[in-house]
């Protein structure tokens, strides 16, 4: 009987650092923090919820009212318990929830959500990954690698086959397009932020867009206000359990729960809301700064190309010099920049025939340019 096939998945390219640095500082920011971020919540709220066994504790419930509360979510604790229990020694830091804020009955159920925070939270890793994806495997299109060529003997950088390289993009627009293509993958992160915000925020009762501000505005004031964390992860709950009886009459049974797990999930989020709102700041004045080097604005863009070079650069060569910058050790940069700062015809006039022939026969670099085409 044959086997069934089995495909060849080598999992350790999941964890593999890349060869070459193919994207900037802020793009890492979106790809490797965020997706960190994201993977330990999503270990440790899924522990919480399905492994520990205890992630709802309901007084004087069996286990079918237990499951009835966790399957079906659970609602505040109205203000007149509220009111009594705040009274006896349970009363605490997250113990002040308003039941009826927005007019709601009792019963309303307002907590099934965090069964799902699990699952939400991997699709936020999908959006998170898909941008950085893309670039990788289609829109980088291997330029980086094309430049950066190395001697197979000693592993150092073919510094004339990288200008002759590089100069040959440029003037095939290769290196426009290239830039081109990061900045609407930067735009991609941007988006993938906001999505990944407004999920938060549709399955958290639309309070996670204000959820640090909030919170902020709560621990700084001295106002009875209402607390923002307990609110959106409340830790005491109240539940109505609907049964049928003996004469297949509906009974209902309230109780009150305790949901430690949110514990964990209202200081999480708000770290999490932190910093999706700061990764978002420096990400749209990354991408506005690259709006104004484009048109030529901010002259210390000016005065580091001419120091570099020796003359002025077209706007996009600026990003593809940060990441050659990050792949090159200092002396090779150097010599790159030498380089480029006077025609390689000049430079290499004596080796001009052997290059071109060696840059059209060498199998790492052939098609460039359609490579480089979007």
């Amino acid at each position: 009987m044959p086997g069934l096939p089995i495909p060849n998945i080598d999992f350790r390219k999941l964890v593999k650092r890349d060869d070459l640095i193919i994207d900037n500082f802020i793009a890492r920011l979106h790809h490797q923090w965020t997706f960190l971020f994201l993977v330990v919540g999503v270990i440790f709220i899924f522990g919480e919820n399905y492994l520990d066994g205890q992630a709802i504790v309901c007084s004087d419930a069996d286990s079918y009212s237990q499951k009835f509360c966790w399957l079906h979510g659970t609602s505040y604790v109205s203000d007149k318990l509220m009111h009594k229990l705040s009274n006896t020694s349970y009363s605490g830091r997250h113990f002040d929830c308003s039941t009826n804020s927005k007019g709601l009955p009792e019963d309303h159920r307002l907590t099934a959500y965090y069964i799902w925070l699990p699952f939400l939270l991997l699709i936020s890793i999908m959006f998170t990954k898909i941008p950085r994806t893309l670039w990788k495997e289609m829109l980088e299109g291997g330029v980086l690698k094309s430049i950066l060529i190395r001697s197979r003997r000693d592993e150092e950088l073919d510094v004339k086959k990288a200008v002759m390289v590089y100069d040959k993009l440029k003037n095939s627009n290769g290196l426009f397009f290239f830039t081109i293509k990061s900045i609407l993958v930067e735009i991609a992160n941007i988006v993938a932020v906001i999505l990944s915000m407004s999920i938060f925020n549709h399955a958290l009762g639309g309070k996670f867009w204000s959820y640090g501000s909030d919170t902020t505005d709560y621990l700084q004031s001295d106002k009875a206000v209402n607390n923002p964390m307990c609110e959106v992860f409340p830790t005491v709950v109240s539940c109505t359990v609907h049964k049928i009886g003996i004469n297949n009459d509906i009974e209902t049974h309230n109780t009150v729960c305790l949901l430690s797990n949110n514990l964990f999930n209202m200081y999480y989020f708000l770290i999490l809301w932190y910093w999706f709102i700061i990764l978002l700041a420096i990400s749209i004045v990354a991408l506005l700064y690259r709006i104004f080097v484009s048109m030529g604005i901010p002259s210390l863009y000016m005065k580091q190309q001419k120091a570099y070079f020796g003359t002025k650069t077209s706007w996009y060569e600026y990003p593809v010099h940060i990441l050659l910058r990050q792949n090159m050790d200092s002396h090779e940069f150097y010599e790159f920049c030498h380089g480029l700062a006077y025609h390689p015809w000049d430079r290499f006039s004596e080796e001009r025939e052997f290059v071109l022939t060696d840059i059209k026969s060498d199998p790492e670099i052939q098609d460039v340019n359609q490579e480089a085409q979007p």
